[in-house]
């Protein structure tokens, strides 16, 4: 009788069960492996252009690199094919002098830059730092930062990433960038002095790209300065789900469930 019972009750209530288990388990791990992907694409999303971007408030000197795309080459005069605009705010607005330079990185992405020469007792700085601007936030942004390191005699590069190229192209949140980090190091120092000591600082995804870039062999960095790097991909990733999907718990987003396939498509390696 409990055999019978137990064929005509319990086993088929246990497998309706496991099915609905086995459905929620799956529904699960294809919601979060969707929502990864949603917010792996729009990290990777070319920034939108606003007005901003065109925006102009007086003409300065627009110096380019020529010489190839790893940022080497000799200085060529200033231009007049638009890029030597200036934003709405320049190291000028901040009473420092400055020159707006164009350079390449190595894949061929025009950038631009800012050099700010210092002085000391009528002769140039040897010490430059190189500053890696946020993600999706221009050079301008670090013009604060930038006039406390000139007060105490630093000259600075402060430069664009590839998300405010003067051609829209392919962007990721610090592998790409390390291409216009290279260069921008490079183009630093090729405006500085000889035997100019070099550091790096940057902040957010400038801060991740200073910390690679600058411990690099060919940087030769004498410090490196990050304000608030990321130190995963994953975590940028399961951040950017948060903001946007924030009803799911953070249980079932934790970085565990995170698929490797979605960091690999962040880090674009």
């Amino acid at each position: 009788m409990a055999s019978a019972l137990w064929s005509r009750v319990a086993l088929p209530s246990l497998r309706v069960v496991s099915s609905a288990t086995a459905a929620a388990l799956f529904g699960t791990g294809a919601t979060t492996t969707l929502m990864a992907a949603y917010a792996s694409y729009n990290v990777h999303a070319k920034r939108p252009r606003n007005y901003a971007d065109d925006f102009v408030s007086r003409p300065a000197p627009c110096w380019r690199i020529q010489g190839g795309g790893s940022g080497r080459g000799r200085l060529s005069g200033a231009t007049a094919d638009g890029l030597g605009v200036a934003q709405v705010l320049t190291p000028e607005d901040l009473n420092m002098p400055f020159q707006e330079v164009q350079f390449f990185a190595a894949d061929g992405v025009s950038l631009t830059g800012w050099y700010i020469p210092q002085s000391y007792q009528g002769k140039p700085s040897r010490r430059t730092i190189v500053c890696c601007h946020p993600y999706n936030n221009s050079k301008s942004n670090l013009l604060g930062v930038a006039r406390g390191f000139w007060d105490q005699r630093y000259s600075l590069f402060l430069f664009d990433f590839r998300s405010f190229a003067h051609i829209r192209t392919e962007q990721s949140i610090g592998f790409l960038e390390q291409r216009d980090a290279r260069a921008a190091i490079a183009t630093a120092k090729q405006l500085s002095p000889e035997d100019t000591r070099i550091g790096v600082m940057g902040a957010s995804m400038g801060g991740a790209v200073s910390l690679i870039v600058g411990h690099e062999e060919e940087t030769a960095a004498v410090g490196i300065a990050a304000d608030c790097a990321f130190s995963s991909l994953s975590a940028v990733l399961e951040q950017a789900i948060h903001h946007r999907f924030p009803c799911p718990p953070h249980d079932c987003l934790s970085q565990s469930a995170i698929p490797p396939a979605c960091c690999a498509q962040l880090a674009r390696s």
